[in-house]
């Protein structure tokens, strides 16, 4: 069995799999500790690095390039310094923002259902900023890049992209399944991202500010609940 196979199998089958064992055993474990979320952040970040990892050894080990799934811009260092700049950027955009009275709310709202993995205090921001970033550049290499591509040559490029982002969906799904639609439509629109540009260049940069958005709004509004 090729190496890649066995990865795509690990990454796309194995991990959400595991995601749906164990999620509701995690959300208990946060709703009876809620101090443990720095953990979760920390098990996450090494599962995502040692799969984006796993990934770029296979296709190394069977000398297949990097711009199969969208990685040709890491042979430009230009790019990645830009990329690395612009997440900067966007990080010190994002922490100005402020929530006005009348979205306290709505606010509050959105985030039912998600609430127990996202940040209240300064630790867990700092956490979450961390793997915002890390899950931005390892899950597109993952999902939108890898598993497409493994895909692509048994069914329609669509059908591909697909099955791919529902896996994405199932790798997010925690005590709703609200949260695995909505995690799955996002991984749609990176993925139409990468259609139009051919790099994951801009689905990484987009996941990114997504991700450090959520962890940002969660934070300031758990701030805004302890003002009060």
């Amino acid at each position: 069995m090729e190496l890649t196979l066995i990865v795509a199998v690990i990454c796309g089958i194995l991990f959400p799999s595991y995601v749906l064992l164990t999620g509701k055993k995690t959300i208990k474990i946060l709703e009876e500790n809620p101090d443990k979320l720095p953990l979760v952040y920390k098990e996450t970040i090494i599962l995502l690095i040692v799969m984006a990892v796993l990934v770029l050894v296979s296709l190394n080990a069977e000398a297949i390039k990097y711009p199969v799934i969208g990685l040709s811009f890491i042979n430009q260092p230009i790019w990645i310094v830009l990329l690395a700049v612009t997440s900067a950027v966007a990080y010190w955009l994002i922490n100005k923002i402020t929530i006005p009275e009348s979205k306290v709310e709505y606010i509050g709202k959105g985030l039912e259902g998600v609430q127990h993995v996202l940040p209240k205090n300064q630790v867990e921001y700092k956490w979450a900023v961390i793997t915002s970033f890390v899950a931005g550049v390892c899950e597109e290499i993952i999902f939108r890049g890898f598993l497409v591509w493994q895909l692509s040559p048994v069914t329609h490029e669509l059908i591909a992209i697909f099955i791919a982002n529902v896996l994405f969906g199932i790798a997010h799904a925690t005590s709703k399944l609200n949260n695995a639609i909505k995690a799955t439509g996002l991984g749609l629109l990176f993925s139409i991202l990468y259609y139009v540009s051919g790099s994951l260049w801009l689905p990484i940069l987009a996941h990114i500010i997504v991700d450090l958005y959520a962890a940002t709004v969660s934070f300031k509004y758990a701030e805004w609940k302890s003002s009060k």
